[in-house]
């Protein structure tokens, strides 16, 4: 195949430059598509260890919840057994001050009188 017209050396001229146009464009974005798994591989290690952390300190947080509830109920008890006891000993003091009462100033019966 002889080239010898113009139309015929600038056909091939373009057929070749639009051919290597297309291998730089795929050898390009072959280059992208690398650097981007790359930063994206990179970007689910980090994220799968902090979802791993999270994941973790969530379990921890709900351990904590369940024993806080449980505290509080704890706590509530308590309260009611010290309300109970404080308000008997209450009584109590009520009823010592009444018998100091009438110790020091005679029975009910005598202040009447």
């Amino acid at each position: 195949m002889k080239l010898n017209t113009p139309s015929d050396r600038f056909f091939l001229f373009t057929a070749v430059t639009i051919m290597f146009a297309y291998a730089y464009q795929h050898y390009h974005i072959y280059q992208s598509d690398k650097n981007i798994d790359e930063a994206i591989e990179q970007h689910n290690k980090t994220t799968s260890r902090y979802v791993f952390l999270f994941n973790g300190s969530e379990k921890e947080n709900r351990g904590l919840k369940r024993d806080l509830v449980h505290l509080k109920s704890e706590n509530q008890s308590l309260v009611e057994q010290i309300d109970h006891v404080a308000n008997y000993y209450q009584l109590e003091v009520i009823k010592l001050k009444d018998e100091i009462m009438d110790l020091k100033y005679g029975g009910k019966n005598e202040r009447n009188n």
